[in-house]
């Protein structure tokens, strides 16, 4: 392991508005300096971190797009339209995936779902979905965690007379899809106060938004779960919207778990509480596993199960998981050996093999960062093709 010096940095807070913060929750000004530099100023905010309730929850109207989202949702529902929830194949994407069909099904909804082959298909809208919606004669493809960048999926669909409603928190570039809507906080001329919820948090809104608009008797406690493991595993910042989807789940979790939770911790002989990184360490590598070696469809299926059944599909995700295990660790051995025959006072970690499987070169370049913290890559072969894997460091964009 290389050694760092490291310093510890305090952040500097204005005085009045640390005695202020102090005296009004009755607490020591050590406390209310920690409290102000995480952006907690006075009582209203340092209620809504304390006491952290459903009512704390951002108007989803202020998000562009969400009005013309919700009514075209609406009327798709009103003429039976037949629905696509289409997902990435991560947790993020799979717990997105799980939590709008859980919705649409409660409502009676015509829906089917989608998950891109991380092998035969990569990230995002395929071309393959593309066709696969026209042959099945969707009328509204709702991607989740995935679409602002995917241009000619976009352009496909719209050509094929199928609306799209993207749900993506991921940054868009300097051209947006031609999508029938986007919702995208990150978008410039968003108006929407947080930015850095996940896939299956912008999805959550969504559902937020149409459960309000038409006055809708619906019990949210299911979807805050899914959004729960979803935030915690894409390791957004665990503040503001975030930081609350991660309590009502955890609450729920604990309280009245959905099916394949419960059946998840059981199956794990999980002792006392469940908390945040149960969902990191426990639930997020096993929904992971299916996607990064077979179909994500598999997870999809599992979270979305109220039944028995979901018993047999776990066991198929731990056996993608014990392989996912063995693959990481073999190809995370290899990698440091490559690098342990570099120089040491190199900028970078660049390895590559085409041996290694791509579902894990992600996971083995996060090992590899924590060896050696430098800007990482990790490559490997597909096809003609070389695909991969890069990480960086605080204060350096790879991007």
């Amino acid at each position: 392991m290389e050694s760092y010096k490291n310093q510890w940095l305090v952040n500097k807070v204005d005085d009045a508005t640390s005695k202020k913060l102090s005296l009004d929750l009755k607490i020591s000004i050590e406390l209310s300096k920690i409290l102000v530099s995480r952006g907690i100023t006075d009582f209203k905010s340092a209620e809504h971190y304390f006491r952290p309730r459903e009512q704390h929850f951002h108007n989803p109207f202020l998000m562009k797009g969400m009005d013309i989202s919700v009514l075209r949702l609406k009327s798709a529902i009103e003429e039976n339209q037949n629905i696509l929830i289409y997902g990435d194949y991560d947790v993020d994407g799979t717990c997105s995936v799980a939590l709008m069909v859980r919705f649409l099904k409660k409502i009676n909804a015509s829906v089917q779902y989608y998950q891109p082959h991380r092998e035969t298909e990569g990230y995002g809208v395929s071309l393959k979905s593309v066709r696969w919606s026209v042959k099945n004669k969707i009328d509204l493809v709702i991607a989740l965690d995935c679409g602002i960048k995917d241009l000619l999926a976009a352009e496909a669909l719209k050509k094929s007379n199928i609306d799209l409603i993207i749900c993506d928190h991921h940054k868009p570039g300097e051209e947006l899809p031609e999508a029938f809507t986007i919702l995208n906080p990150k978008q410039e001329d968003c108006n929407y106060p947080f930015k850095e919820l996940c896939g299956c948090g912008i999805g959550l809104k969504l559902i937020q938004a149409y459960v309000e608009k038409f006055n809708l008797q619906f019990n949210f406690n299911s979807l805050y779960q899914l959004a729960a493991v979803a935030t915690a595993a894409d390791v957004v910042p665990l503040k503001d919207e975030n930081r609350l989807i991660t309590y009502l789940g955890l609450k729920e979790i604990n309280i009245s778990p959905i099916n394949p939770l419960k059946i998840l911790f059981s199956n794990l002989k999980k002792e006392g509480s469940i908390n945040i990184g149960d969902l990191i360490f426990k639930v997020a590598p096993r929904i992971n596993a299916a996607g990064r070696l077979d179909t994500a469809i598999l997870a999809a299926d599992f979270l979305i199960s109220d039944s028995k059944e979901a018993i047999n599909i776990l066991k198929e995700i731990e056996k993608n998981n014990e392989q996912r295990k063995n693959l990481d660790e073999q190809t995370t051995f290899q990698a440091l050996e490559f690098l342990n025959n570099q120089p040491k006072k190199r900028f970078t970690n660049f390895v590559h093999s085409n041996k290694w499987h791509k579902g894990v070169v992600g996971i083995v370049a996060s090992r590899i960062i924590e060896k050696h913290y430098k800007p990482t890559i990790v490559l490997t072969d597909d096809g003609d093709v070389l695909t991969g894997s890069a990480r960086s460091v605080k204060d350096f964009d790879i991007y």
